[in-house]
């Protein structure tokens, strides 16, 4: 089978170009597929190791945000041209939309006979976010434009049954993400130190985080907090951390390579997301042995029963949940031992990609 996927790049550090080289990874070394990743923006330099049995494709064009009207119209149309194109050329069996900048519009309406899969990776809830400041027409209409292109194609995949709720599409379905992290040794969970791996960024309200911080570092002074991540908003946070006077118990650091080793050094993960796909530095925490502490919010409340938790904003809340986590090991294995047994199983490689692979060979056999 010709599985062509289409991502805006994966030359970044991100969740979305991390899950898409994994997939096409395994499509193609493990199940025997021929894969090609068609690149919007170009760049052939993959942040992740990708296989070389799968063909990197730059689109070639796309849409200049400062250009003028004429010249993003021009845009749109050279990159339905360009698209179609790399549909000729690779000839795919089915086509995969990891929730591609403009494409995402034209797909359906592109070599029809071809099977095409839409993959959302935020929530409905998270795009609804990104219109935040539009009046509620303009939120209408966008939505009822979007799930008319939605339906259009074969398959229309969201990450959670939660956010499944939220879609009136008869073509949705749900298959979760998966990480790809193995390790031999789980976190002691001795360490004095809580972990947060996110971008610096307004979605991930890590402003929330230090306030959350500054309620419990005067009461737990031998512990500290270490961020990891990089984005827009670093310069602002580390201005908040000064003055709150967190500097001797807060770290701002960039995303490092090995972050199994950040994971294992510490002893509790924190996360403090206002909306997510599905989080996966949940998982990877899981499986690295360390509990969490979390906002309940969507694409969050899968690890929910393994986790302290609480409403989205309730910082003193959050606040005394994790200082339980800091105060009581038994109950920082106890989450730890849960979340290994009842959460990790979900979202096995295999049996992730199996739900993949089933959907493909489907879809190709109905042509």
């Amino acid at each position: 089978m010709r599985i062509l996927y289409f991502v805006n790049g994966i030359g970044y550090k991100g969740g979305i170009g991390r899950i898409v080289v994994d997939k096409a990874n395994y499509m193609a070394d493990k199940l025997n597929h021929d894969v090609a990743i068609c690149l919007y923006d170009n760049n052939l330099n993959s942040a992740y190791p990708v296989s070389p049995k799968v063909r990197l494709i730059p689109l070639g064009g796309g849409i200049k945000l400062n250009s003028s009207l004429f010249g993003k119209c021009w845009g749109v149309i050279k990159s339905a041209s360009l698209m179609k194109s790399v549909i000729h050329d690779w000839k795919p069996d089915v086509i995969v939309n990891e929730q591609t900048q403009m494409l995402t519009w034209m797909l359906p309406f592109v070599c029809r006979q071809i099977p095409k899969v839409m993959v959302i990776h935020f929530s409905r809830m998270g795009m609804e976010y990104n219109l935040e400041g539009k009046t509620k027409l303009f939120k209408r209409t966008y939505f009822h434009i979007a799930e008319s292109i939605y339906s259009r194609y074969d398959r229309f995949v969201v990450l959670t049954n939660e956010d499944s709720a939220n879609w009136k599409l008869n073509n949705k379905m749900v298959i979760p993400n998966f990480s790809t992290f193995t390790t031999d040794t789980l976190s002691d969970l001795k360490s004095k130190r809580v972990i947060c791996v996110a971008r610096y960024h307004v979605q991930k309200r890590l402003d929330l985080l230090l306030k959350i911080w500054s309620l419990v570092y005067p009461s737990h002074k031998d512990w500290n907090l270490s961020v990891f991540g990089s984005g827009p908003d670093k310069a602002k946070l580390q201005k908040q951390v000064h003055d709150m006077r967190l500097d001797s118990s807060v770290t701002l650091n960039e995303s490092v390579d090995d972050v199994k080793a950040e994971y294992l050094k510490s002893s509790i993960f924190c996360l403090t997301s206002q909306h997510e796909g599905q989080a996966l530095v949940l998982l990877e925490a899981i499986l690295i042995g360390l509990p969490i502490c979390t906002f309940n919010v969507v694409g969050v409340n899968w690890i929910k029963a393994a986790a302290l938790s609480c409403d989205f904003g309730d910082v003193a809340t959050y606040a005394n949940n994790l200082m339980k986590l800091m105060d009581d090991a038994q109950l920082r294995k106890k989450l730890r031992d849960k979340a290994l047994k009842e959460v990790a199983p979900k979202y096995e490689i295999n049996h992730i990609m199996s739900m993949w692979d089933d959907l493909f060979v489907g879809l190709t056999s109905c042509k």
